[in-house]
């Protein structure tokens, strides 16, 4: 077995004729050496022919560095390469798990009923108000929301209130899971939405929508109704 170097002459700088030391070496077996260096010499010459040709085409007074072209061209072979990623990533089909989901909420298997938003009693220093209703999940599989957000509000999360020791504590929800055929519950003193300063006044019978956003992509969209009390 022998080794028969890449084609150096498209690293050779023109304006001296030096050459740049081997960077590839490629196993041939040994009958085909001969042909290798030969075709290795045909590229050579090739490559160089065209290098000269273009310099002399475009009118220079000396002849251009070889290294530089050559740089200018793996780096335009680079981006071309990433964008073709970045185009079939687009192009990739959504996980399987994420289409299922999607095809449930446009069945209407996946959905908020009931919603309703209550307006505060009063003024308060911080306005701040409170999303409830039910969100229903007739699909086989479950459905985990992980964050929620709408227009109306600077700030939109699920939070939970339960009794400790006597004591009403509120904690964050990092997510809400719904089992299949299962359904999860917003209602006063249990879970619901926190819905931080209104970017307007909201008005009794108004309707807000509430996107929910779902583990694995896709969303949820629910329209609340803006109530002084549970309907």
């Amino acid at each position: 077995m022998s080794l028969v170097l890449a084609p150096l002459a498209a690293l050779a700088d023109l304006s001296d004729g030096a050459s740049a030391p081997a960077d590839l070496a490629l196993p041939v077996p040994e009958g085909a050496a001969e042909q290798a260096a030969n075709a290795q010499a045909r590229a050579s010459r090739l490559s160089d022919c065209f290098i000269v040709n273009s310099v002399k085409a475009r009118g220079y007074d000396k002849a251009m560095n070889v290294s530089a072209i050559r740089m200018g061209l793996t780096l335009a072979a680079a981006l071309g390469a990433a964008c073709a990623f970045h185009a079939s990533a687009k192009d990739r089909p959504a996980p399987p798990a994420a289409t299922a989901t999607s095809a449930c909420i446009a069945k209407g298997q996946i959905a908020v009923r009931d919603a309703w938003v209550r307006l505060p009693p009063m003024q308060m220093p911080m306005p701040m108000m409170a999303g409830f209703g039910r969100i229903e999940n007739r699909c086989a599989a479950p459905v985990v929301i992980v964050a929620a957000k709408s227009a109306a509000f600077a700030d939109v999360s699920l939070h939970e209130t339960r009794i400790v020791d006597g004591v009403s504590k509120m904690r964050a929800l990092p997510e809400l899971r719904i089992a299949p055929d299962g359904a999860a519950v917003l209602k006063p003193g249990g879970m619901h939405l926190m819905l931080m300063q209104p970017h307007a006044p909201l008005k009794q019978g108004s309707r807000v929508a509430i996107e929910f956003e779902l583990k694995g992509g896709g969303s949820l969209l629910g329209e609340f109704e803006v109530r002084k009390a549970a309907p």
